[in-house]
């Protein structure tokens, strides 16, 4: 049936759409944001994504690395010490809001 090829190419290309979402994205976890899940969320939509060293083994890169495209913060990024220009600031929300509409929410 036509119609039902066609619907199944449509999910396939959104399927594919949402799996590259933050492909090209870079993103450090403050301390205080949910690390596991947000790895797990991040890496399966193809983005990058490390903490400090300090809250746990594995990290890939440290917050001073320039390419970092977002930071992920549970609080005030005034509060947060030295910003860093051309870095988005986002809270944990962000991420899963982008996930459930399949495109990046605006960052703010």
């Amino acid at each position: 049936d036509e119609e039902k090829m066609k619907e199944a190419v449509k999910e396939r290309e959104m399927k594919e759409k949402q799996a590259n979402l933050f492909k090209g994205l870079k993103f450090f976890l403050g301390r205080e944001v949910p690390r596991e899940p947000l790895v797990f969320m991040i890496r399966a939509v193809g983005g990058e994504v490390s903490w400090d060293s300090s809250v746990a083994i594995g990290s890939t890169f440290s917050q001073s690395d320039a390419s970092i495209t977002h930071q992920v913060m549970d609080r005030d990024p005034n509060t947060a010490g030295d910003m860093v220009l051309g870095r988005y600031y986002i809270q944990p929300q962000w991420v899963f809001d982008s996930i459930n509409r399949r495109e990046k929410c605006r960052e703010k």
